[in-house]
């Protein structure tokens, strides 16, 4: 829904909460609800990136407006390593997290993974763990869904 406001949206979580999804349903449920809303999630992710695009300075944003951003390129791994130890810092003190990682997301693009040690309800990881850091995307992963 394009036209719709997300500007009180924190998180994705939130937001599919909102909409009544839960870890608490069958995982057939959860798909089916996430099906039903991939095309508004879209929205809703577009609407928090303009949050914290709009946040970044104006040399961030001159390097994700021309592509040069690191997040853009697996080429750019070693440019992100600066702002991975940069989150890595940030997040340090964090008692429930487990590992902070770089990966790929669709293709070359460079993402964040933040691997909790225990279960924990969204309210409490993004009291601390941003949808964003500083143009990367960050993903977090609960301990059942990690392999190993």
């Amino acid at each position: 829904m394009a036209n719709e406001d997300y500007s009180n949206i924190s998180c994705v979580e939130e937001w599919l909460e909102r909409k009544g999804w839960s870890m608490n349903l069958s995982e057939k449920e959860q798909k089916r609800l996430e099906d039903e809303f991939v095309g508004e999630c879209a929205d809703v992710r577009a609407a928090m990136w303009k949050r914290h695009y709009d946040s970044l300075d104006p040399k961030e944003r001159s390097l994700l407006d021309d592509g040069s951003h690191p997040s853009y390129s697996w080429d750019r791994a070693a440019d992100a390593e600066a702002y991975l130890d940069g989150f890595r810092h940030k997040l340090a003190a964090v008692k429930f997290i487990h590992d902070i990682s770089m990966g790929y997301y669709h293709g070359h693009t460079i993402v964040f993974t933040v691997s909790l040690t225990e279960e924990r309800s969204w309210r409490d990881y993004r009291k601390v763990t941003p949808e964003f850091f500083r143009g990367f995307q960050v993903f977090v992963s609960a301990p059942r869904l990690r392999s190993g």
